[in-house]
């Protein structure tokens, strides 16, 4: 029969081999083999393209040096934002490089936008020969894409539809200014050819 000695003295040697269990070696370390949070799981899902070009518009949009500039972001699912339409000066076109560059999730910028000749005059008057010099096409898509985001100032539901360059406004505005208000602001975006209100004033 072993020993109280001869049985401590096998013990301590199995110890030897196997080495420390996963709870002494959490203590060592001071960390657990756990598996990532939800929340860690939901920070490496990157944006959809679709979100990307709301970020970027917006940015655009809310960047006091590019204020009353006509500019539509598009960005593709490799995070590649194409920025199109016209502005005053090539310090504004630098500028706006750097403003979609800084979005979270944008990999690259492709700038076309075309810098006026004419002096200080509005860069939509202008948006046709900045559709030439960049090749870009004025498309329902783009037109749709570039009154929503203006629209946005409203905080108005109403909701943008393009047809063969002719825009359909329909929903509801808070007030009839805010209904006058989307009304010019969908005339007086470059492409757009006519406008056809179907927008009702009264409570959302």
């Amino acid at each position: 029969m072993r020993s109280h000695h001869e049985y401590l003295l096998g013990a301590g040697l199995a110890a030897l081999l196997l080495g420390p269990g996963p709870s002494a070696r959490a203590e060592r370390t001071g960390e657990e083999d756990l598996p990532p949070s939800p929340v860690a799981q939901q920070q490496r899902v990157a944006p959809s393209a679709a979100t990307l070009t709301r970020e970027v518009q917006d940015a655009l949009d809310g960047d006091h040096a590019l204020r009353g500039q006509s500019i539509s972001a598009n960005v593709s699912s490799s995070g590649r934002a194409t920025l199109n339409g016209a502005v005053t000066t090539q310090a504004q076109k630098d500028h706006a490089t750097d403003v979609a560059s800084l979005v979270k999730g944008v990999s690259s910028v492709d700038n076309k936008l075309a810098v006026s000749s004419a002096g200080g005059a509005h860069p939509t008057a202008t948006a046709k020969q900045a559709a030439r010099e960049t090749g870009q096409v004025i498309s329902d898509d783009w037109i749709t894409t570039k009154v929503k985001a203006q629209l946005v100032t409203t905080g108005s539901g109403i909701h943008v539809s393009t047809t063969n360059h002719v825009v359909t406004l329909s929903g509801t505005a808070a007030s009839a200014a805010d209904r006058e208000k989307a009304v010019s602001i969908a005339k007086t975006t470059d492409g757009v050819t006519s406008v056809v209100d179907e927008i009702h004033v009264g409570p959302k």
